[in-house]
Order: C-alpha cells, then structure tokens, then sequence
C-alpha cells in the first residue's frame, strides 16, 4: 500500500520541504511570517484571487451585519416614513393596486384621528397597537395621493376587510353588552 507522502505531487513535496527548511511554503525563498506558512507577498497574492475575495466579503459582511441593523433601527426611529413606503409600495405590487405616493403624503399624528390612541414609532419587526400604519381611504383606490393617511395599527386591523354595516353591527352589539353588563350581586 502506498503513503500518503510517495504519492504526494511534486508541487505537494516541494511545499514539505520548504516548510520543513524553515522557509515560504510557495515561493521558497523569503522566511514565513510567525505561525504562517506563507511569506507576506504570497499571501497577499493568495488573497487576492477571486475565490478568496469573496470570502473576504461575506467575513466584512457578516462583520458588519450588527452595525447595519442599530442604523437601520435609527433611520427608522427618526423617520418610519420610508419604511411605511416601501411596505406600501411592496402590498400595491401584490395587490395589483396603483402606487404613487411620496413621503410628503405621510403625516404621522401624535394620536391616532380614529382611537384617539397616541401614536408611538417603535423599533422592531411587530407591529404595536399604537404604531402608524398607512391606511387607503377608499380600498380599490389604492395608494394615490389623497386616498391615503396614517392611522394607529389597531385602527387599521380594526377597519380592516369589514363592511360598514358590520362595523355598525359590533358597534350595537358592544352597546348592547355595555348596558345589560352582568351586575355582581350586592
């Protein structure tokens, strides 16, 4: 059976012995760096091919991935309007609704003109009861200048997919379950 080294290419022998002599692995001539076996200048020519730059790109990445995400928090704790856009934008595509809008048409109030709930930006991927969400006005319109405004998220789930004469029904059921509310024996 033959070893491993017999069967080893001579570019494979010639990189033993090299390290073996105490100098660079690939070019054999300039001692390695401390705990490397490549001297500076192969390894800058190692790094530099197209392989190893794209590993050095998803290491900078990854590097960088928190740091991105505390901006992106803060881009949209100071301004939510082009986070709200870019959601609208991406439901009238899905819809197959028109779209055009711009961030001067999003007033966010400080309280919420249906609830009267305050309105607060928050960071996060869930929505909250009082975070602004944009609402069309008249549904089939879409998002045009004019048929849109902010409400409270609540609001808008609240609004959302009922008719008005269903609104009208929870509102006298609500009236209804408030004045015959169960009274505790005295």
């Amino acid at each position: 059976m033959p070893s491993a080294l017999n069967s080893a290419t001579p570019d494979q022998k010639r990189y033993r012995a090299h390290l073996q002599a105490g100098l660079c692995g690939k070019c054999g001539k300039v001692p390695p760096r401390p705990n490397r076996t490549l001297c500076q200048s192969c390894a800058d020519k190692n790094a530099q091919s197209p392989a190893n730059s794209a590993m050095a790109a998803r290491k900078r990445y990854r590097k960088n991935r928190a740091c991105r995400i505390k901006q992106r928090v803060a881009r949209h704790l100071k301004d939510p309007r082009a986070d709200m856009l870019i959601g609208a934008k991406r439901r009238a595509k899905a819809l197959n609704l028109p779209f055009a809008i711009t961030k001067d048409d999003l007033y966010i109030p400080l309280v919420c003109p249906v609830l009267g709930i305050p309105i607060h930006v928050v960071s996060g991927r869930a929505a909250r009861a009082g975070s602004p969400s944009v609402d069309r006005v008249v549904p089939e319109v879409g998002y045009v200048s004019g048929n849109v405004c902010v409400i409270s998220h609540r609001a808008n789930l609240i609004k959302n997919n009922a008719t008005e004469g269903e609104h009208r029904q929870v509102a006298d059921y609500v009236a209804r379950m408030t004045t015959n509310a169960f009274q505790p024996a005295s």
